[in-house]
């Protein structure tokens, strides 16, 4: 009995040791667990500390780069706007162009016609005034061929308004006479003679009013065929 007890007493003794043992060896473990553990805690914290500076940063650079995306496309929108613009105007401006090259050719080729006509016509134009000129030569000479001879009337009619009464008395006796009856007859038919000199003066200034008025309509038909 007492052999028994001696050994339950010594089992029991072990058992105590060995428990008490495991026990400090477990704390220890959980101490240096725990450390490991708030050092990887604070480890962590660290890491998402810095990651959430870098998520900030990354922040700020999506709003920068959304900004200048937006920034560009506006930009981009303005561009394409005014290019349309200046192709608009650039194609107004190129069919002003083109309206403008066709007028100053329909031009040219109206006065290349004109001209190429009046050339055609010069010729004749020419001999119509060369005609109308020798008409108006050979009219200025006939008139001035009969201008003294229309003077000479007045002349003696001036004359003999200016002679003395005694002098008209005279010449109504030579013209009593019948022997003076003789000269009465050379004195007036140079009178009878003369009436019909201005009319042969008179178409003188129709020839030359024909000629000019001539003229005149061939070059406003010239011109209305240019400008027309």
């Amino acid at each position: 009995m007492k052999i028994h007890t001696a050994t339950a007493g010594m089992l029991c003794l072990m058992a105590l040791t060995t428990g008490a043992c495991v026990m400090r060896s477990t704390y220890g473990e959980a101490v240096a667990d725990l450390a490991t553990t708030r050092a990887e805690l604070d480890s962590t914290r660290s890491q998402s500390q810095a990651l959430t500076e870098q998520i900030n940063e990354l922040q700020e650079l999506k709003n920068d780069l959304a900004q200048r995306v937006e920034a560009a496309s506006s930009a981009l929108q303005l561009a394409k706007q005014r290019m349309k613009i200046d192709r608009a105007a650039s194609q107004e401006r190129l069919s002003r162009l083109n309206w403008t090259i066709g007028q100053l050719t329909a031009q040219q080729n109206k006065l290349r016609y004109a001209l190429q006509r009046a050339n055609e016509e010069r010729p004749a134009l020419q001999s119509v005034v060369e005609t109308y000129k020798s008409k108006l030569g050979e009219a200025n000479g006939f008139s001035a061929s009969q201008s003294p001879s229309s003077v000479a009337p007045i002349n003696e009619q001036t004359a003999a308004s200016a002679a003395p009464p005694a002098q008209v008395t005279a010449q109504m006796d030579s013209v009593a006479k019948p022997a003076v009856t003789a000269p009465a007859p050379s004195v007036n038919p140079p009178t009878v003679n003369r009436n019909p000199m201005p009319a042969n003066n008179q178409p003188a200034e129709p020839v030359e009013n024909d000629w000019l008025s001539t003229i005149k309509g061939w070059i406003i038909s010239f011109w209305q065929s240019i400008f027309t």
